[in-house]
């Protein structure tokens, strides 16, 4: 039994040792990962960024939606928003964000979702109608 806890104590001290080592080791030998930060070339332009939203029937959420987006600070970005068919108010809001986005450099367009044709599901078909667009 005692042997038992003798080899317990010296487990534990070399354990310990092993840590404080391993973490002299690690603050002496610049083991840190620095990823220098470049700042942007102003000449480069930057690529434009295409943002996709379908939408059918959220006018609890398109507005916060398009806003939120709105205020990124990406330079080069465009908004691009399928109703698709929507019943609610949705185009209504949409019609309002595009009117206050000629005063914002972001570009937003709102198109009318075309009929659903055989095969397609309606998310699916909203993407392909704003991927093509974009």
């Amino acid at each position: 039994m005692e042997a038992d806890l003798i080899y317990l104590l010296w487990g534990t001290i070399f354990l310990m040792l092993g840590v404080i080592i391993i973490l002299w080791i690690h603050s002496r030998s610049g083991l840190d990962i620095v990823i220098p930060t470049a700042s942007p070339s102003t000449n480069t332009p930057t690529p434009l960024i295409s943002i996709i939203v379908p939408a059918r029937n959220e006018a609890l959420n398109i507005r916060h939606c398009i806003e939120a987006l709105q205020s990124q600070t990406y330079s080069n970005l465009e908004i691009i928003v399928v109703d698709d068919a929507s019943t609610d108010a949705t185009p209504k809001i949409l019609e309002q964000l595009q009117a206050a986005a000629q005063r914002t450099p972001q570009r937003l367009t709102i198109l009318n979702g075309s009929e659903l044709p055989s095969g397609w599901a309606g998310k699916p078909h909203a993407l392909h109608q704003e991927l093509q667009h974009a």
